[in-house]
């Protein structure tokens, strides 16, 4: 999925030695590619297209003033590996319209139909799952974000309390997210 780069087009202080500077292989490489800043401190490289799904980096970038080879897109709360993940998400959804939630007549929402990438993109586990959640809101790309959580209401679907507790309880990343949580909380008071 991902390559690594021989060279970065950032300054120097932008770069730390122990950070590995990637490039995500994709359909065009003549495009305007944006060096994204990973939670691990990875530099990311990622066609500007691809990018400007995430509603998120379409503000910070066009407040910025910036063409796309001296702009730092800094995604300080995704992990490289859910980053990749995310961006080879949005590469399958260029030009593709915003999804519509739709209601019935019953005022039941009506259930997005799944291509075969999308259902294999979030058949993953739990915390795998929570994580392009996650991603998918902090980036503010409504097809991820929706279609995940779609998913996960899929993977609760029929469980008593019991089982939705056992399958929770294990969760690495809703137990660190609850810790954040609480940290927030305390800095607030």
């Amino acid at each position: 999925m991902a390559a690594a780069s021989t060279s970065s087009a950032l300054p120097e202080d932008e770069t730390e030695p122990s950070q590995s500077t990637l490039a995500l292989e994709g359909p065009t490489s003549s495009q305007s590619m944006v060096a994204c800043k990973t939670l691990n401190g990875d530099i990311v490289h990622v066609e500007l297209d691809v990018l400007r799904q995430s509603n998120t980096f379409k503000q910070k970038y066009d407040r910025s003033k910036l063409d796309a080879e001296h702009f730092i897109f800094h995604v300080k709360e995704i992990k490289t590996d859910v980053f990749c993940k995310v961006v080879d998400w949005c590469r399958h959804h260029v030009g593709l319209a915003e999804p519509i939630v739709r209601v019935d007549e019953k005022g039941e929402r009506i259930w997005f139909a799944l291509t075969e990438y999308e259902k294999q993109f979030f058949d993953v586990p739990v915390d795998e799952l929570a994580e392009l959640l996650s991603a998918g809101n902090y980036l503010d790309i409504k097809s991820l974000y929706l279609y995940g959580c779609q998913s996960m209401a899929a993977l609760m679907k029929g469980k008593s309390p019991q089982e939705l507790r056992e399958m929770l309880r294990d969760s690495t990343f809703l137990r660190n997210s609850s810790k954040r949580q609480q940290q927030l909380r305390k800095r607030q008071t």
